[in-house]
């Protein structure tokens, strides 16, 4: 797996580097082409080896994604842990919990890229909708149905775009969906009252 691999290849940074490549990416956060020329210019200037230093803000990044997504930094650790690095704690557990402790330190970091997140959107949906399906699975021999699943697809047609946009999701997926839109609901309701006063 990529992220571990790249976690193992950070063994190869010393704290000192580390620390230093924390405070770069909370300054320069590698959003436009010139950062990156910026940043190898950095490494270059600090005997940093560019392609590990890479490797360290690919995670990052990765790490950030998890946060957007999840709206919680402890969500978004929690979730990484469980799914990727239990397995593989042994070969990266050093470079983890350095990576975990640090994370305040990026606060910087993180809000700039969730505000490139919410910039890079569509400016809106030309349909939507939303199918229910069944599916049968049989067994080896292909003669006897052994259960079904019940997979919900969703099929996005963003505007000024060619393409459609289609999710396979499950039940407990759609109920997370709808739990994120009844509190999006909520807040903007909030959001209302608090202006109207």
């Amino acid at each position: 797996m990529k992220f571990i691999d790249d976690l193992v290849e950070l063994n190869k940074l010393k704290k000192e580097e580390l620390d230093l490549l924390l405070n770069e990416f909370n300054k320069n956060p590698l959003l436009e082409s010139l950062d990156f020329a910026n940043f190898e210019s950095f490494c270059a200037n600090n005997n940093i080896d560019i392609d590990v230093a890479g490797k360290f803000y690919s995670i990052l990044a990765y790490i950030c994604r998890f946060f957007i997504k999840h709206r919680s930094i402890s969500i978004g650790i929690e979730k990484i842990e469980e799914s990727i690095i239990k397995p593989h704690y042994k070969d990266v557990d050093n470079i983890w919990i350095y990576i975990k402790d640090n994370i305040p330190n990026l606060k910087d970091f993180i809000y700039l890229r969730k505000e490139r997140d919410l910039h890079n959107v569509n400016e809106g949906i030309s349909s939507f909708n939303i199918y229910c399906d069944v599916r049968p699975l049989y067994d080896i021999s292909r003669k006897e149905i052994v259960k079904y699943t019940f997979p919900i697809i969703i099929s996005i047609q963003p505007e000024e775009a060619n393409e459609r946009i289609v999710y396979e999701i499950n039940e407990q997926e759609l109920i997370e969906i709808k739990d994120d839109v009844d509190a999006a609901i909520g807040k903007l309701e909030l959001l209302k009252k608090s202006l109207k006063k």
